[in-house]
């Protein structure tokens, strides 16, 4: 019973962390590899290791975007799980 819980508070963990993120702002960010983007969220916090759906572009409908541990957007290669990412960091469907 108790590996079943823990399945579940995993699997509703990894829902939430998936859902729509409907407020916030992109951050630019420069470094040694040039202009990277990360996105925080209303309450000080980066979206980070993993997708999220956001409204980069704003035209009302969000696109999904994958982040690294460190926060920083991914862009124009293959994410970790294997999916291609636009120039603009946003999935591509395939």
């Amino acid at each position: 019973m108790k590996k079943i819980l823990c399945v579940l508070s995993i699997m509703v963990i990894s829902l939430l962390a998936s859902m729509a993120a409907y407020a916030g702002e992109w951050r630019e960010e420069t470094g040694s590899d040039g202009a990277q983007w990360r996105y925080e969220n209303n309450d000080g916090t980066f979206a980070s290791a993993g997708w999220f759906w956001l409204d980069g572009n704003g035209d009302g409908t969000s696109e999904c975007y994958y982040f690294d541990s460190d926060g920083l957007m991914l862009s124009d290669t293959v994410t970790p799980d294997g999916y291609q990412v636009n120039g603009d960091g946003a999935w591509i469907e395939s």
